[in-house]
């Protein structure tokens, strides 16, 4: 979100203290922000706790400090759409005034509109990887790290129109 001129932004995500696969995009963030000296803040919720978390930590942290938020990094899309309605139920644009993306590449419906801007993830990369370790006769210790390529995707697109969002 840097390179998009954000000043201090936020990671929400909701999920397990415990260190999974999803946990991975939070460190990732974390990483992203400190190597490019960009002030963060996190909101972890753990599975299960209400979303009403969310809104007061964007209330907080968007209309009553004098360092504003203007960017939040998602753990899903869902939760990325459901941040912009909590955004702007706070009386602010999205993009303009807070810029919001996820993190699953999901469309609206079938290959019309991304829901929101999103990281898309290759999955069928995903799958045949998966199941290339699953089929594997290696069992001796933990599976290598695979790191599969993701491209940035702006939000209110088609395969024929520009962002809209």
């Amino acid at each position: 979100m840097a390179e998009l001129g954000c000043k201090r932004v936020a990671c929400l995500r909701t999920g397990s203290s415990l260190t999974n696969e999803p946990s991975k995009r939070k460190d990732g963030f974390v990483s992203g922000c400190m190597e490019a000296g960009l002030p963060f803040e996190m909101c972890n919720l753990q599975d299960g706790a209400p979303l009403s978390a969310f809104e007061v930590f964007l209330r907080h942290n968007i209309l009553e400090t004098d360092t504003p938020l203007d960017g939040l990094f998602c753990g899903t899309d869902l939760m990325a759409w459901q941040a912009v309605k909590m955004v702007r139920a706070l009386g602010l644009r999205v993009p303009e005034d807070v810029q919001v993306i996820g993190f699953d590449g999901v469309r609206m419906f079938g290959d019309q509109d991304y829901i929101c801007s999103t990281i898309v993830q290759p999955v069928p990369d995903l799958a045949e990887t998966a199941v290339s370790m699953v089929l594997s006769n290696d069992f001796n210790g933990l599976p290598p790290l695979v790191c599969l390529p993701v491209r940035y995707q702006p939000g209110g697109t088609t395969k024929d129109s520009q962002p809209t969002v």
